[in-house]
């Protein structure tokens, strides 16, 4: 039996010097595929279409990733200025943190493509299987 590929991560990377450093090694271990996108340099973000002048549509960045992680760097969160990326990538952020708050009958789940989106602590509130079953070192060492 194949086993099912782990999530498809898209690591948005702010600057050069801020990688995504040890939680590489720990999410591909874990079965992660991971696509780093480097605006700073010119990678178009998930779900953000530049024919249109940079628009922004969820649907293209759910479709392609089941995560999300966006990393810091030394400018602001506002600094878009010397960051012109930063309104696209805060869009983005909103819209995955909408539909990861999405609790049927509380807050009404987001529906993309056909996708129902909901909060995942409903459906695994701990998924540690997953690891456990890859064999990776815990990203943090059980103490003393």
């Amino acid at each position: 039996m194949t086993p099912h590929p782990g999530p498809c991560l898209a690591v948005i990377q702010h600057e050069d010097g801020c990688p995504l450093g040890l939680f590489d090694g720990w999410l591909r271990a874990a079965g992660a595929r991971i696509t780093v996108v480097r605006p700073y340099a010119g990678d178009p973000l998930p779900g953000v279409d530049r024919r249109d002048g940079g628009g922004f549509r969820a649907s293209d960045a759910f479709d392609a990733f089941d995560g999300l992680v966006v990393l810091g760097g030394s400018m602001s969160a506002t600094d878009d200025d010397r960051c012109p990326w930063l309104p696209a990538t805060r869009e983005l952020l909103r819209a995955a943190v909408r539909a990861s708050t999405a609790i049927p009958g509380v807050i009404t789940p987001v529906v993309i493509n056909g996708r129902l989106l909901a909060d995942g602590g409903m459906l695994n509130p701990v998924p540690i299987e997953p690891t456990a079953a890859s064999g990776a070192p815990p990203p943090c060492p059980a103490p003393p």
